[in-house]
């Protein structure tokens, strides 16, 4: 997986968000390239709609359980608040996705699943993580700043895939 397949893993979310649909399990095992170099965002198993819902498709504001990869968890995600699940939960796992592009290892790394829960739901823990892979995370110039989309929800800062997608990336 390189940023350019997350670009056009981003334009996905961008649609599926412009139809009130998140994806919630964004990671790089659900990104596949066809031999054309057409980009899939695959395992719609547990995505989830937002208000108004559009048929077939479970409202976010009812989940209550976990579910997703817990090495990439949103923290609403990993507290199971579906009132709280947005288009920023898909921010957030994009940028946990891009942490792996960088880092080679995905954000909440942990020993077990309830670790990396743990881990996903404390925010110094996502500062440190951020701080330990500055180097990796020097080679972008603007992506929105990369601790601002790994800290989507706490701070606020994290606009749509949208304003991501119009930005400009510039890479080194």
């Amino acid at each position: 997986l390189h940023l350019g397949v997350l670009v056009q893993v981003a334009r996905a979310l961008e649609f599926a968000h412009r139809r009130r649909v998140v994806h919630r399990d964004v990671k790089p095992a659900n990104v596949m390239v066809g031999s054309f170099g057409e980009v899939y965002l695959v395992d719609w198993g547990i995505a989830a709609a937002l208000e108004p819902p559009p048929d077939g498709v479970p409202p976010a504001r009812f989940v209550r359980s976990i579910e997703g990869t817990p090495t990439y968890l949103a923290p609403e995600m990993a507290a199971a608040r579906g009132e709280e699940i947005d288009e920023r939960t898909d921010v957030y796992l994009l940028g946990a996705t891009l942490y792996e592009i960088l880092a080679g290892q995905p954000p909440h790394l942990a020993p077990t699943v309830q670790g990396a829960i743990v881990a996903v739901l404390n925010p110094d823990y996502l500062v440190g993580v951020a701080r330990r892979h500055a180097d990796a995370f020097g080679a972008i110039v603007r992506v929105h700043s990369f601790q601002g989309l790994l800290l989507a929800r706490s701070d606020g800062s994290a606009q749509g895939v949208g304003e991501l997608n119009s930005s400009s990336w510039i890479f080194r």
